[in-house]
């Protein structure tokens, strides 16, 4: 009896250890980065959906090569990226890089993109579901 606690004990601590990893990127290749991205973006409300996504496609776009971008995302979580999103709108801004100096910071890019993303969703008549508690949506 005792040793099936043990073994049971055992087995949970190894599911736990594998799920726990659940809420971080893992850009071992690019197939495994894209399926934990998606993976991960899936459960996120709607304006820091958006964060993550610019953050993640920023960050890809100005990375030297791909190897160099996968190390810098690998085994980071969803705040992690998004700061670094933050960290690379800085320097972009600061070079004069046409994209990011129109907004005068990062809020006000995110804000003007979820507000993109809603007329776009109300056009195709389409809205995710789990997105109905969050406040962007009741403007």
């Amino acid at each position: 009896m005792n040793k099936n606690l043990k073994l049971l004990v055992l087995i949970l601590a190894v599911l736990l250890s594998a799920c726990g990893q659940s809420d971080k990127i893992n850009a071992r290749s690019d197939r495994s980065m894209y399926r934990s991205m998606s993976g991960i973006q899936r459960n996120l409300p709607a304006q820091q959906k958006v964060e993550f996504q610019v953050s993640f496609w920023s960050l890809k776009q100005f990375a030297e090569n791909e190897a160099e971008f996968r190390d810098q995302i690998h085994r980071k979580t969803v705040p992690e990226i998004i700061e670094l999103g933050k960290e690379n709108f800085a320097a972009q801004s600061a070079k004069g890089n046409a994209k990011f100096i129109k907004y005068a910071t990062w809020d006000e890019m995110i804000a003007e993109l979820v507000e993109e993303r809603k007329r776009t969703e109300l056009r195709a008549g389409r809205r995710d579901p789990r997105d109905e508690g969050n406040k962007i949506h009741k403007m």
